[in-house]
């Protein structure tokens, strides 16, 4: 009798998956770039932001966890050699106590090359986790590569 055909069997379909979800990745970022400067920049005008710069490396955020006020923006920079994204990041149990994953719901960079920079400013208080997700299909939930910015009123 042969065994059923899993979707993602080892390494071939961990590597498979990846693939697909940087391909749709790039093709995403790439449509939103445009987007993402005109919006920044207008808003910024409007809440003259100041705030925290963090540093994107080969495996981690630094620092990783970072405090600003409403209306202050947090910078993060690609110093590493490989593409990034600084995406939120938001998991929660729904009301059927089924644990679920917001990616990218509250802002997404698109693909950040090594060098490239960006912003988002913070217009409500909370704590907001993000990841890179290249660092997170890399670590495989092996190690912690979250970021945290804690806003405050």
């Amino acid at each position: 009798m042969s065994q059923p055909t899993k979707w993602f069997p080892g390494l071939i379909g961990r590597s498979c998956f990846c693939i697909m979800l940087i391909a749709v990745m790039g093709a995403c970022s790439n449509a939103r770039e445009s987007t993402i400067t005109a919006t920044t920049a207008a808003t910024q005008s409007v809440l003259k932001p100041s705030g925290q710069i963090v540093s994107i490396g080969q495996s981690s955020f630094s620092p990783q966890q970072v405090q600003v006020k409403i209306g202050e923006s947090v910078t993060w920079v690609n110093e590493d050699t490989s593409k990034h994204t600084v995406t939120s990041w938001h998991e929660y149990w729904d009301q059927d106590n089924v644990a679920r994953v917001d990616i990218g719901d509250l802002w997404d960079s698109g693909t950040l090359v090594p060098g490239q920079s960006y912003s988002h400013i913070f217009t409500e208080a909370g704590t907001f986790e993000y990841v890179s997700l290249p660092l997170l299909l890399y670590f495989q939930y092996q190690q912690n590569p979250k970021g945290v910015v804690v806003v405050s009123g």
